[in-house]
């Protein structure tokens, strides 16, 4: 026995009794069928014959419905996703770790006229300059609009490997320029300022809250 490919094009329907036959073979999810028990169907295009799968019954080999088959008899396959869709499984609860609002510095918990440091290390020997955009993150977090603007001067420095030149312990500038922005209050300010063994905790960097 042998089977038609899928893209045989069917040019006119198959009997009453070819249609019996087909939701049989959909019922039992497939048939031993012999050649001239299948001949129509597989050359309509609506069945395939898997000879390496031989019946018990001379001459029969199993036989299975196409898309064009199943299509024929009102059969649609559903769409299997590869994502599961479940119901009632409510999403877990926001947690926030402690002791961290925006910095790993402790600015919210100054008062005015505290401090803390920060030490000098092998990996970090300049954390007054490590610590700069923080201090700047946190005055801006303490700050608020107030509907005016302001035009302030923006400076560019001389950068390597993406950090800011410093020579003779200031950072080089090569340019500036006037850029209109948004005026803010400070309602909560801070100071840094580099530190030498004499401070209390040693050399590194103390950060203020001046406001």
């Amino acid at each position: 026995m042998s089977s038609k490919k899928k893209s045989v094009a069917v040019e006119k329907p198959v009997t009453e009794r070819g249609v019996d036959l087909l939701k049989r073979i959909y019922a039992e999810d497939g048939m031993f069928l012999t050649q001239d028990e299948a001949l129509d169907i597989v050359q309509a295009g609506f069945a395939e014959v898997d000879n390496n799968n031989v019946g018990k019954r001379e001459g029969t080999a199993y036989v299975h419905l196409t898309d064009a088959g199943e299509k024929e008899i009102g059969v649609t396959k559903p769409v299997v996703s590869a994502y599961a869709i479940s119901a009632d499984i409510p999403p877990p609860a926001k947690t926030r770790k402690p002791g961290r609002s925006g910095s790993k510095y402790p600015f919210d918990k100054l008062e005015v006229g505290q401090s803390f440091h920060v030490s000098a290390t092998a990996a970090v020997p300049d954390p007054f300059a490590a610590i700069a955009s923080s201090v700047t993150g946190a005055r801006r977090r303490y700050s608020e609009p107030t509907g005016e603007m302001e035009t302030v001067t923006v400076k560019t420095f001389e950068m390597e490997n993406g950090k800011r030149v410093k020579r003779e312990g200031h950072y080089v500038v090569t340019g500036s320029s006037q850029v209109e922005q948004e005026k803010r209050r400070q309602v909560r300010d801070f100071m840094a300022a580099a530190v030498g063994a004499d401070d209390p905790n040693g050399a590194g960097a103390r950060i203020w809250r001046v406001l």
